[in-house]
């Protein structure tokens, strides 16, 4: 039934996970070293400390997938409200959404 709305929710949720590992990331990485990760030489240690983000994001996965599911109907009652305004189809509202939000 929320299948869309579901899709969605998750690929938010992804996102929001992503950018979070990323910028904690690089924010430890920045704080310990003094550094850029864009400095010359630093990548390979900012890739693994990101790598140990990444570890973690796949443990908690299963709440990801959780919370995922907690906030479907909130994007499928989104959706709809596009729908409705813009007069749209399912497919065009998902990918309003996916641009926007």
């Amino acid at each position: 039934k929320l299948g869309l709305s579901a899709l969605l929710a998750y690929g938010f949720v992804s996102n929001v996970s992503g950018v979070v590992a990323v910028s904690s990331a690089w924010f430890i990485f920045s704080k310990r070293t003094g550094l850029s990760p864009l400095h010359p030489g630093q990548k390979a240690a900012f890739f693994t400390m990101y790598a140990g983000f990444t570890l973690a994001l796949n443990v908690i996965r299963p709440a990801r997938f959780a919370l995922s599911m907690a906030i479907s109907p909130t994007f499928d009652k989104i959706r709809k409200g596009i729908q409705v305004r813009l007069g749209v189809g399912p497919k065009t509202a998902a990918t309003l959404m996916i641009i926007f939000i």
